[in-house]
């Protein structure tokens, strides 16, 4: 995922292509005091108590010791162009550890939206690449089934208890050499560095149209494999982009084909909403592309060309590579051009170091 850090004397600002992070303060305290009062949040974080101001104002106090002796602790987290708070993000020592541990809190109006894992990535890079560790460490209640998804979209690994005060917590890591090669560090540009230096924006999530109903998941993680429902051609802020009709018709094949490649942004919008990162797909394996085609209308590959060339320019012609069908079809939904489904096999983070 793209993002940065840079160094003011002892004070890093990180940043991704939503966030903004910078080492939580004073002034932050009644924010996050009100968040973490929220009880969705205290609900694990808190162990489902009331939480003093004075408490918060300790762990900025604590967070601002370890900047100053570690160069890591926790950040504030904000959205580009926004002063509100929605949580923080980074690094504790709990009572009774030797090692600094990843933690994160946000407020439940940004859950749902991969900031965890987002704001999870670029703390985990500083941490390797900026202070230098060689291990993070992460817990998590057995109940906190959200927290352990996000960890594992961070590739980290389950070790087992650590936490002799919270004894039926679980604990995951990952190592710096391990993670680095993952995110494309020390193996060349990843996909997500070659999607920012194209310049390509992924749309937001889909807004699904009045009178439509649909109960099922745009992508399902099983195992190492994730399987990706149709999309079809979407806007950056997820409204169906604008070219209907029939290829060979109403719409050209020069046309279709930025459908196709539409529809290969969406795709990736939600793979990343999923994973939190596109470099885990390691391999696209199958492509299914459906093309709304007029009568006598056969050149569906040329159509589809436009989704598969873009993920060969993202990912390469080993990750990249994939078998495909393109086909014909009477009608596709709401009257768009083209609609593609896909199966990709993602790191799980189950790998040994």
């Amino acid at each position: 995922m793209p993002g940065g850090w840079r160094r003011r004397s002892n004070t890093p600002t990180l940043t991704t292509d939503r966030l903004a992070l910078r080492p939580i303060a004073t002034d932050d305290a009644v924010a996050l005091h009100s968040i973490s009062n929220e009880p969705a949040v205290r609900r694990y974080l808190w162990d489902d108590e009331p939480v003093p101001e004075a408490t918060i104002r300790d762990i900025i106090s604590e967070s601002s010791t370890m900047f100053a002796d570690e160069g890591i602790g926790l950040f504030s987290v904000r959205r580009h162009g926004s002063e509100n708070l929605i949580g923080f993000c980074g690094f504790v020592r709990l009572e009774g550890m030797e090692e600094p541990e990843l933690a994160y809190e946000l407020a439940p109006g940004a859950w749902d939206e991969g900031l965890a894992t987002e704001a999870s990535h670029v703390c985990l890079r500083h941490a390797f690449e900026g202070a230098n560790l060689e291990r993070v460490i992460a817990g998590s209640d057995p109940e906190n089934v959200a927290s352990q998804r996000v960890i594992e979209k961070l590739g980290m690994r389950i070790v087992g208890r650590m936490n002799p005060n919270v004894p039926e917590a679980s604990y995951y890591a990952v190592y710096r050499r391990e993670y680095l090669s993952r995110q494309g560090k020390e193996q060349g540009m990843g996909a997500e560095a070659k999607l920012k230096e194209l310049g390509l924006v992924l749309p937001g999530p889909a807004i699904t149209p009045p009178g439509l109903v649909l109960p099922f998941s745009w992508v399902r993680v099983r195992g190492n494999r994730a399987y990706v429902s149709g999309h079809i051609p979407l806007n950056p802020d997820g409204s169906v982009a604008e070219t209907f009709g029939k290829v060979g018709v109403d719409v050209s094949e020069e046309e279709g084909y930025e459908s196709a490649r539409l529809a290969g942004l969406s795709i990736l919008g939600d793979l990343r909403r999923e994973l939190g990162d596109l470099d885990r797909v390691v391999a696209w394996l199958r492509v299914f592309g459906m093309v709304n085609s007029g009568p006598g209308f056969v050149r569906q590959p040329n159509v589809v060309n436009g989704f598969s060339d873009l993920i060969l320019e993202l990912y390469g012609p080993d990750a990249g590579d994939h078998a495909r069908s393109a086909v014909g079809m009477a009608e596709l939904p709401l009257g768009v051009p083209v609609e593609i489904e896909a199966e990709v096999e993602i790191r799980t983070g189950q790998e040994t170091r």
